[in-house]
């Protein structure tokens, strides 16, 4: 009444009047030893154990007989399910947890591995994100003598960040020259993990009624930065006097 090896004598079918066992699942291949992800528990080749803490019924379903036998791979463990749903964040988030990741056996969750390590990495136990882009995160929990190991996967979208030009307060001295293109700077507010400058792309250029101007007054919001691009980042220009 209980799967000692992989032989012609064990069937497969129904435990519990309920799920179905599959023997290959169960054994390595060729071999009465059980694999690591086996839905069996790992009593040992030749310890013996009591029925009085077994399931009711074994793994053909019949009622269990009473007393003590040679249990191999004793029972089958219970399946476990992690629910998962999709997630969003932005470039430059903290590392983190999808929180909606839940087991219903409230056995601890570990992320294992990234399908794009360009775009997140698992770090210290969270996601880490590197850039924007698409991956799949594999969460997995190991199991334990009641339950059986089992993974899970979700989509993580990374979206771009936003970034601030806005465009420096300039003040020329009159001399029938209009103020060159490199003598107008910008400001940057929204750089995230450290970037810089040197992160983006494209050159800066200006617009705006001060632009090209010899004239004395004062233009406001004259002056308007334009001309940059990032894999990472989305642009909000400001104009400045």
């Amino acid at each position: 009444n209980s799967i000692v090896q992989k032989d012609a004598n064990i069937a497969e079918g129904l435990y519990n009047n309920s799920e179905t066992v599959i023997l290959d699942a169960i054994f390595k291949t060729n071999s009465i030893a059980l694999k690591e992800d086996s839905y069996a528990k790992d009593r040992g080749l030749t310890s013996h154990y009591s029925f009085n803490s077994l399931s009711a019924y074994d793994i053909n379903g019949y009622n269990r007989i009473s007393g003590t036998i040679d249990a191999g791979a004793e029972e089958l463990r219970s399946t476990q399910n992690i629910a998962t749903v999709d997630l969003t964040k932005i470039y430059g988030d903290a590392d983190f947890t999808n929180p909606s990741v839940t087991v219903a056996s409230g056995l601890p969750l570990t992320y294992t591995k990234s399908s794009n390590v360009n775009v997140a990495t698992i770090k210290d136990g969270k996601i880490h994100i590197l850039t924007t882009g698409t991956a799949t995160i594999t969460v997995s929990q190991v199991g334990n003598e009641n339950y059986a190991p089992t993974e899970k996967t979700f989509e993580l979208t990374v979206n771009k960040a936003t970034l601030t030009v806005k465009a420096n307060d300039k003040t020329k001295l009159a001399n029938n020259l209009a103020m060159a293109n490199a003598d107008y700077d910008v400001s940057y507010t929204g750089f995230a993990n450290g970037d810089d400058r040197s992160k983006l792309t494209g050159s800066l250029v200006y617009s705006g009624n001060a632009i090209g101007k010899t004239e004395i007054g004062v233009y406001t919001d004259g002056i308007l930065p334009s001309g940059l691009s990032s894999n990472n980042y989305d642009f909000i220009y400001k104009k400045r006097a």
